[in-house]
């Protein structure tokens, strides 16, 4: 029986290739703006994840303190003073995506890594007073809290790949002019951690044009400063017995009192801006989503049910010959599914193929499309095509099921 269901099958699929194909090139096509679709979305939101799992108090608990007004070095300094004294914050500090410390003994062997000959090394550059803010898992080691670092000591944690140079407690010094810099490893990274970019968060772009994270690998390095950075912007994070307009009200008097003239936005809604700049994007997107769906399975249940009517003759014979309706259902049921898995397979291959192309030579993206493409694209591109085959499938079977057996054995001549 089954050997026979799958010659008529394939009969079925040679006797009408052309349109066969042609519903097949649709669907692939459909499928593809689909993909594309489901990418644009999820990639709007992808920064947002990233940004709430990369934060030790989270998003409701974190901000960033802007500095509108040039103030000296020691203003800086007493600010930072005042806000650390301050009941209520936990931490407070610049955090910045950073390279240099050149021809320095650590840039000599992440170049050497890397093979890069830059000789400067490429870092996560945290102030001592932030450095429970993000929360970086260790290989091995400990992440050194609440610490109170002279300016020329540094804390230092390496990737997998330093470990055939550096062992915990190592002690590395530098000259830069008068001054001996000492840097102490700490620890070694886990490697795949996403560490937020703060430009990311600084900028007033949405998450669909920033490379929001840094993935730290086994080259990659975080050191732990205490020195003032000088940006214009620093974050902090707050106890949860207090709110945001609370805290907020309470640096606005500090920075008043100094003559600083500051704006505070909170990491939650700076999220929410993001994502409301792209959210007629991602409305767009859906709609375009759902008419390409419907007018797929409109397009794909119209034809199985020609197919129906065109092969009454077929399926006659097959009925005179002790097919029962319900083995012939079974037939156009994997003659769809079949025509949907390979439409699916091959619109993923595509998809991922013009990723390629949008993004080539962008390596900073290349990370984020593959992770994307396989935890997001290929889930919901599975559920699209059994979506697809369930309401495609269905009708036309229920319009075969209401044909009498003697009206199939009589053919389209009864």
């Amino acid at each position: 029986m089954v050997n026979i269901m799958l010659k008529m099958i394939i009969k079925s699929v040679k006797n009408r290739k052309r349109s066969f194909l042609l519903t097949m090139l649709v669907c692939i096509a459909s499928l593809t703006m689909a993909s594309f679709a489901v990418y644009i979305y999820e990639n709007a939101h992808f920064c947002q994840n990233v940004v709430e799992n990369g934060l030790t108090a989270g998003t409701k608990n974190t901000a960033i303190i802007s500095v509108r007004n040039d103030i000296s070095n020691e203003e800086y300094t007493e600010l930072y003073t005042k806000l650390l004294n301050e009941k209520g914050i936990l931490s407070v500090g610049e955090i910045e995506i950073n390279i240099g410390l050149e021809d320095s003994e650590l840039a000599k062997v992440q170049c050497s890594l890397t093979g890069s000959d830059e000789n400067m090394i490429n870092y996560v550059k945290i102030d001592s007073r932030a450095v429970g803010i993000y929360d970086i898992p260790l290989e091995k080691g400990i992440i050194e809290k609440d610490i109170n670092l002279s300016e020329n000591v540094h804390h230092v944690y390496l990737g997998s790949g330093f470990k055939k140079y550096y062992k915990t407690g190592d002690i590395m010094e530098e000259i830069y002019g008068e001054n001996t810099y000492r840097f102490e490893v700490k620890g070694f990274l886990k490697s795949g951690t996403k560490v937020i970019d703060p430009e990311t968060l600084l900028s007033t772009d949405s998450f669909l044009d920033d490379k929001c994270y840094k993935k730290l690998g086994e080259n990659d390095a975080v050191m732990v400063w205490n020195e003032t950075m000088y940006t214009n912007a620093m974050f902090f994070t707050w106890s949860n017995n207090v709110s945001f307009n609370q805290i907020k009200t309470q640096i606005n008097q500090i920075a008043d009192s100094m003559g600083i003239v500051t704006v505070i936005g909170s990491i939650d809604d700076i999220l929410n801006e993001k994502l409301e700049a792209g959210r007629k994007i991602n409305d767009f997107v859906n709609d375009i989503l759902w008419i390409v769906m419907i007018t797929t399975i409109i397009m794909l249940t119209c034809t199985q049910i020609s197919v129906v009517f065109t092969n009454m003759s077929e399926y006659g014979i097959l009925c005179a010959n002790g097919f029962s309706i319900l083995w012939i259902a079974a037939m156009l049921i994997v003659e769809n599914s079949v025509k949907i898995i390979i439409s699916g397979i091959c619109s993923s291959v595509l998809f991922y193929r013009l990723l390629d192309i949008l993004f080539a030579g962008v390596g900073s993206q290349s990370d984020v499309c593959r992770e994307i493409f396989i935890r997001n694209v290929i889930p919901a591109n599975c559920i699209i095509c059994i979506l697809i085959i369930l309401v495609s499938s269905a009708v036309p079977v229920l319009v075969l099921m209401d044909q009498k057996t003697s009206t199939l054995i009589g053919g389209n001549d009864t």
